[in-house]
């Protein structure tokens, strides 16, 4: 228990795996989509940016705390199912990501947005 758990399955041995790490990520992935989706959607207004992008906001936000459950939990189903969830919710995100980034591939500045969201997918990895 604790803030800082330990990954007995991680491979060359046993890690720390730290709480505050992911509690971080848990707001900067969805941080890092709601500006992506800022930059594409800036024309709209505030309501239909957050609405258009709120499943991928929550599918970030949900995938980083499997990502956690999957590295703390001492079941290895419970491992796997939280790691498949993870990769679901991520594969989501991206993809939503990249279809959000194809519709506005005529606009100014793509060339400067595109380049953000692969960042963002580079991260996700």
């Amino acid at each position: 228990g604790g803030i800082v758990h330990t990954d007995v399955f991680a491979l060359g041995g046993a890690r720390p795996v730290y709480f505050a790490r992911f509690f971080q990520w848990s707001l900067g992935v969805p941080d890092l989509v709601l500006v992506s989706n800022l930059l594409f959607l800036g024309n709209f207004p505030m309501g239909v940016s957050l609405r258009r992008g709120s499943p991928s906001l929550v599918a970030s936000f949900f995938f980083v705390w499997a990502g956690w459950l999957a590295a703390v939990s001492a079941s290895v189903v419970v491992r796997g199912l939280s790691m498949f969830l993870c990769l679901l919710g991520a594969t989501f995100v991206g993809v939503d990501q990249l279809n959000l980034s194809w519709h506005h591939r005529h606009t100014d500045q793509f060339a400067l947005k595109i380049s953000i969201v692969f960042y963002e997918l580079g991260t996700f990895v």
